[in-house]
């Protein structure tokens, strides 16, 4: 994926880790902006795009299509709603989950699923 396209504007979307001190926030925004000037500039002088990506932080917003028949997602709920995966990962997974269960409850019902 190459963020210098004009698909993307030029510029990378980031998503504030949650939990961030409100007092690191300036320096975060700093480090993403540099990271992000760093990458334009790699592809600039030649670097491909495959490459140069590997500075991008892991805030970077992406977007994905997954599909999964009912065994795999109540797999997916069984390790992603727990309190052990990552709390973007929790929110992320609940939200599905709930979604699931609104249209098939007898499968997707949370003291059930987990």
């Amino acid at each position: 994926c190459n963020y210098a396209s004009g698909k993307f504007n030029s510029e990378i979307t980031v998503i504030k880790p949650p939990g961030l001190d409100p007092g690191a926030l300036d320096e975060w925004k700093e480090m993403v902006l540099m990271l992000e000037q760093t990458y334009l500039h790699y592809l600039d002088i030649g670097i491909k795009a495959q490459i140069a990506r590997a500075i991008l932080p892991n805030c970077l917003k992406t977007e994905i299509v997954v599909a999964g028949n009912f065994r795999e997602w109540r797999h997916f709920f069984s390790l992603r709603c727990s309190i052990k995966a990552h709390p973007q990962m929790q929110e992320l997974a609940e939200l599905i989950r709930l979604r699931l269960s609104e249209q098939v409850p007898v499968l997707f019902d949370k003291e059930k699923t987990l």
